[in-house]
């Protein structure tokens, strides 16, 4: 990330990291490529995280919308128009949350 000033390349619409107790749906106020941190396996914390993580900061960067939820369940993604699709179920198949995805920005409901 350094040999891009912290920043992916263009053409890299959204970050994917794979964890084991969170899932973390990240953008930032600067415009840089939003991430998901898809890690709905639901394990035990150490601690409590906020389930609303817009304004903090992050590596420096300011979080412009910021959601994290940490039960068990799995995330589809799929092409929509303007961008991708994402729906987070639970181990039943039943929507948790859903989330649009654009260059930029991710919006959930």
């Amino acid at each position: 990330m350094a040999n891009w000033n912290g920043k992916l390349p263009d053409g890299i619409a959204l970050a994917l990291a794979g964890h084991i107790h969170v899932v973390e749906v990240l953008s930032f106020a600067d415009k840089r490529s939003p991430q998901f941190v898809l890690g709905t396996g639901g394990t035990l914390l150490a601690g409590k995280i906020k389930p609303d993580l817009t304004g903090e900061t992050i590596a420096g960067r300011r979080v412009a919308f910021g959601r994290s939820d940490h039960r068990f369940g799995f995330a589809m993604i799929e092409p929509a128009a303007g961008g991708y699709a994402a729906t987070f179920r639970d181990t039943s198949s039943a929507k948790l949350f859903a989330c649009k995805i654009a260059a930029g920005q991710i919006a959930c409901e």
